[in-house]
């Protein structure tokens, strides 16, 4: 087995790999350094045909776990870092079916760019994003795709909360969370740009602090 070897039959195979976002916490907006933080889980399965077994061979075991360093990663990374930092927090074990699935969810905090508009502070909304793409494979070697939800069989295209684990932020609300995969057309399928998976969190400043410490004094002294 060569981990440095992409999991392919033959040369013309491509890879599909799925890739869906968690949000823990929304940790923070710099307005001034336009800069958001966050805690996520990203999740990304693929397919190594390589690493199938008969589960019948082996006592009935359906899933191993092995330390991603074992391994073929797809090399998913956050592009729209500003801090240079493309790892993630932790490298987690990888879940290893015996249909050769692969199973990978890493933890990470991201600081990503975000273009900040304050035309009506404080009664603003801000449209951020986390993009990813592969830092090695082109769309010719990968084809990037958002999670298919085994009880609809369609995409995942928002960025998911679990309820139990999510920490709301005090300054901003999360109002819409949309996912998709974009296309860039003016790049070639060979280039690395060609496709990338776009997760938006668009969210809403909570006024409540700024109007009772300066609207409403505001509004007294005049």
């Amino acid at each position: 087995y060569d981990k440095y070897a992409r999991p392919s039959a033959t040369v013309d195979d491509i890879i599909g790999v799925q890739i869906k976002l968690t949000l823990t916490n929304l940790i923070s907006l710099n307005e001034k350094e336009e800069t958001l933080t966050t805690n996520v889980w990203i999740e990304i399965q693929w397919v190594d045909y390589r690493l199938a077994w008969n589960t019948s061979d082996y006592h009935g075991i359906q899933i191993i776990r092995v330390t991603s360093d074992m391994v073929w990663l797809p090399d998913i990374v956050l592009e729209n870092n500003i801090d240079g930092k493309f790892d993630v927090a932790y490298y987690a074990n990888v879940l290893v079916s015996s249909n050769g699935g692969m199973y990978w969810l890493p933890p990470a905090i991201y600081r990503s760019t975000c273009s900040i508009v304050v035309t009506y502070f404080p009664f603003d909304w801000q449209n951020c994003s986390l993009s990813f793409r592969s830092q090695t494979y082109s769309a010719r070697e990968i084809d990037l795709q958002l999670t298919i939800d085994p009880s609809t069989n369609m995409p995942i295209e928002w960025v998911d909360i679990d309820p139990e684990a999510f920490t709301e932020n005090g300054e901003w609300a999360i109002k819409h969370r949309p996912a998709k995969k974009v296309i860039n057309t003016k790049y070639s399928p060979d280039d690395l740009e060609y496709q990338e998976i776009l997760f938006n969190l668009i969210i809403q400043r909570k006024p409540l602090f700024y109007i009772i410490n300066i609207i409403v004094p505001c509004v007294l002294i005049s």
